[in-house]
């Protein structure tokens, strides 16, 4: 029998994916998805696939160790404060699985990252949303008291950046409570977090999708507290995350400059994309690689006739979009200057 709060989820069926598949098939630019569009940083990836990745990664499983040695090397941290990931919706979840039960409160903010929804409807009967400001965030763990809270910083999708101080302050007053912390978009912004691993309610959520550009490659990080880690290890899947992704990863990490300069220019695309729709109303901040905002008819018409795909984002408005952004030079020549006039 198929959970009651299940039932209700609404979500779209998969066949009705099938216009957009054919859209893609005929040429069209897939910017409705937040993906990294950079074409360096694709040329990359592309010499990883042909020339790094060896056969015996598609027959066999991988040792997981020494994925564990490089991420702890590059994040400054122990093994034990790592857990790999098939992108960020396994880590939610398995920090959602490890937490919840069906009497359980959820607490999340709105407008988010839907994925909070889906990952913990059918885990608890008491999901709770407050706004994204500071006060109702307090005002709703002090009335719910929560036994996980999830926020996203940079939030998808407004671009809102929490402090540190503020989460923080969240780990350190609701001690029952879980915080988790998805940081995605880390990458577009200043704001570090990684030091609150050590409390042992605050757990952080990875994602290789956006900066990395490995979002079919599907690979995302959990950090936490060495025991809140042994807890939650114990419910992950044996082998989950695919060798060939790992071994994608490992090239990119070891050629990292390719990484960072690719954040770069995708920040350089962020704040262009922010400037030349600055006419409209714009919705996010630019935290995200990707900008919600209120469309004229001719920028509609001009997406349209470049046959480039961008998502609805109805929290906002009935009429608002979320576009993908690019490097600037991409920008330019994809869309088209007359989209911006």
């Amino acid at each position: 029998m198929i959970k009651k709060n299940i039932q209700q989820l609404q979500r779209p069926h998969w066949s009705g994916l099938l216009d957009r598949v054919e859209k893609i098939e005929e040429g069209y630019v897939n910017l409705d998805r937040n993906e990294n569009h950079d074409d360096v940083l694709k040329d990359h990836i592309q010499t990883a696939i042909k020339n790094f990745i060896p056969l015996t990664s598609a027959m066999y499983y991988e040792d997981l160790l020494r994925y564990y040695d490089m991420f702890a090397d590059h994040y400054q941290c122990s093994h034990d404060n790592i857990l790999i990931t098939a992108g960020c919706d396994e880590a939610i979840r398995l920090a959602f699985e490890s937490t919840l039960e069906s009497s359980s409160t959820f607490l999340t903010i709105a407008p988010t990252y839907r994925g909070s929804i889906t990952n913990s409807i059918d885990l608890c009967d008491n999901i709770i949303e407050c706004d994204q400001d500071e006060q109702s965030i307090l005002d709703n763990l002090h009335e719910h008291n929560p036994d996980v809270f999830y926020i996203c910083s940079p939030n998808n999708p407004t671009g809102k950046v929490f402090t540190k101080e503020f989460i923080e302050d969240l780990c350190i007053n609701n001690p029952e409570t879980m915080i988790f912390l998805d940081n995605t978009y880390k990458d577009f912004c200043d704001t570090d977090y990684f030091s609150l691993i050590e409390y042992k309610n605050c757990v952080i959520g990875f994602s290789y999708s956006k900066s990395w550009g490995l979002a079919g490659a599907r690979l995302g990080l959990l950090f936490g507290h060495e025991d809140t880690m042994r807890h939650i290890t114990k419910i992950r899947p044996i082998m989950s995350v695919s060798a060939i992704t790992l071994r994608i990863a490992e090239y990119l990490h070891t050629h990292y400059y390719i990484v960072e300069q690719s954040i770069l220019r995708n920040m350089e695309g962020i704040h262009h994309a922010h400037k030349y729709f600055s006419h409209c109303k714009i919705y996010s901040e630019p935290t995200l690689n990707h900008i919600v905002f209120e469309p004229t008819d001719e920028i509609i018409n001009n997406l349209d006739s470049c046959n480039i795909l961008y998502g609805k984002a109805t929290d906002f408005s009935e009429t608002a979009i979320r576009l993908t952004t690019l490097p600037v030079e991409q920008f330019e020549k994809l869309l088209c200057s007359n989209i911006y006039k």
